[in-house]
């Protein structure tokens, strides 16, 4: 693939990767003690969950608010994000913030109490 071979294209991807881990990795802070990890590649990343129901949960909550983001693992435990490669900065930014919200709106209620 031609883009492949253009510098400014890989830098961007390379870029746009380490700040989508960067986001996620904040996000997974934001709620020490619910058993999430970041996992992934490049743009190829996901939250894992000790829980396995959450991930589904964030990704219903998410579509409410127009992003799609699928699950995947053995017991879609891992809510996984596969970014367009061309994604602009602002579209990158209002994807992170939908699936932060989402995030927050579905851990934020759970107790640690019961996260398993």
């Amino acid at each position: 693939i031609d883009l492949w071979r253009d510098p400014l294209f890989v830098t961007r991807v390379r870029t746009n990767a380490a700040t989508v881990h960067a986001r996620l990795m904040k996000i997974v802070a934001m709620f020490p003690g619910q058993g999430a990890h970041v996992r992934g590649r490049g743009l190829m990343l996901g939250i894992s969950w000790d829980d396995k129901a959450i991930a589904s949960r964030v990704s219903k909550a998410a579509f409410q608010n127009g992003l799609i983001v699928e699950t995947c693992g053995s017991e879609d435990q891992v809510l996984k994000l596969l970014p367009p490669l061309v994604m602009s900065p602002a579209e990158m930014e209002a994807g992170l913030s939908s699936l932060e919200a989402a995030v927050a709106e579905i851990v934020g209620h759970i107790p640690e109490t019961q996260v398993a």
